[in-house]
């Protein structure tokens, strides 16, 4: 079974980055630009790692932390 990450960045660049390298590596990578858009992600998803950036505009990673 493939592990799967849910990527969290405001950084489109990073994700895209970030999704090139463990695709390579064999795990499902599920990439979200906000805190907004994970929470509503977690309603229906629970994937194995979350990578949560910190500094993001409207909901910082602190807060969609709080908030899971």
């Amino acid at each position: 079974m493939k592990s799967h990450i849910v990527l969290v960045d405001d950084d489109s660049i990073n994700l895209k980055i970030a999704t090139n390298i463990l695709t390579k590596h064999e795990i499902s990578v599920t990439p979200l630009g906000s805190g907004f858009e994970l929470l509503d992600y977690l309603k229906s998803e629970i994937p194995d790692l979350i990578l949560l950036d910190i500094m993001m505009p409207e909901m910082d990673g602190f807060e969609a932390l709080t908030k899971i």
